[in-house]
């Protein structure tokens, strides 16, 4: 795909569209909120070697349990701020339900202005400013076909939300100014190395964060504050900075309901009559009558 391409799913998938309307002088933090710049990334535990257990995995396990009982999150209204080389807004809606549904639908005052979700089996995305205007497709398992970069994946859009579980397997954790830094090495959908860290404090997930090996950063996602639930802690401003086109974006999200029973309705793909399936080796149109 063209860079260009790449630059608008990172929008859209991101919560929006350059094109939608201009906010005046609203300023965005440039960049990432608790960790910034290159990192120093670890190397992984020796395999089949025992690790002892790391102090942090106290607070590792009291996040898990609480997050274990979420079962679906739904953000009925938010706003959504991008900056580029201007700042825009739309408002929007957001929902997931464990493990792979998920929507995210923007507005503005001219009417719809992009579609993102997954379900079971497929994720999609949609842009009334994309030209042409069609909704693109792919079946999770065809994702590495789709040529969609890590930072776009709907499971990542899915993780930044917070209420999914801190994954220890074959992880290395470093303690810095009373949080706690867990590593793990992973592959992108498209095959290449990288590093994955989630930050914590002794109660909540802070952040997440995808690395180069080399330590660079590629995309965060953190939370700026928070909403206390019925002993629940969950994302009430999110602030996610794309490092490598240097966009950021945040999410200001009104008080949700948790596990609340949602239309199954949401996790239905539009059915629009122009679409393209990205995990087909040759992009075409199909028409949906």
């Amino acid at each position: 795909m063209s860079n260009r391409f790449l630059l608008i799913v990172a929008v859209l998938l991101g919560i929006g569209t350059f094109f939608a309307y201009q906010h005046k002088s609203q300023s965005l933090p440039q960049s990432s909120l608790y960790v910034n710049g290159p990192i120093y990334v670890p190397p992984p535990p020796e395999p089949e070697r025992p690790v002892p257990p790391h102090p942090a995995m106290q607070y590792i396990n009291l996040i898990n349990a609480r997050n274990s009982q979420i079962r679906s999150i739904n953000y009925r209204s938010l706003t959504l701020r991008i900056k580029k080389d201007v700042t825009v807004s739309l408002n929007g809606s957001m929902a997931y339900e464990k493990e792979k549904r998920f929507r995210m639908k923007t507005r503005s005052f001219m009417g719809r202005e992009s579609d993102v979700g997954s379900n079971d089996s497929k994720f999609w995305f949609w842009s009334k400013r994309m030209e042409p205007s069609l909704l693109y497709y792919c079946d999770h398992e065809n994702t590495h076909r789709s040529r969609l970069r890590t930072p776009f994946h709907p499971a990542w859009m899915r993780e930044t939300i917070g209420i999914d579980m801190i994954d220890t397997k074959d992880v290395t954790i470093i303690e810095e100014d009373g949080m706690w830094q867990i590593f793990q090495q992973r592959k992108s959908v498209t095959g290449k190395k990288i590093v994955h860290m989630t930050l914590i404090d002794k109660e909540k997930i802070l952040g997440r964060y995808i690395y180069t090996p080399n330590g660079d950063l590629v995309i965060s996602s953190e939370v700026k504050e928070f909403y206390r639930i019925d002993g629940h802690i969950v994302s009430k401003i999110n602030h996610i900075y794309w490092a490598e086109e240097d966009v950021v974006n945040q999410w200001i999200m009104n008080k949700p309901d948790l596990n609340s029973s949602i239309d199954p309705r949401m996790w239905q793909m539009p059915n629009m009559r122009n679409s393209i399936d990205l995990g087909k080796p040759k992009f075409w149109c199909e028409s949906q009558e």
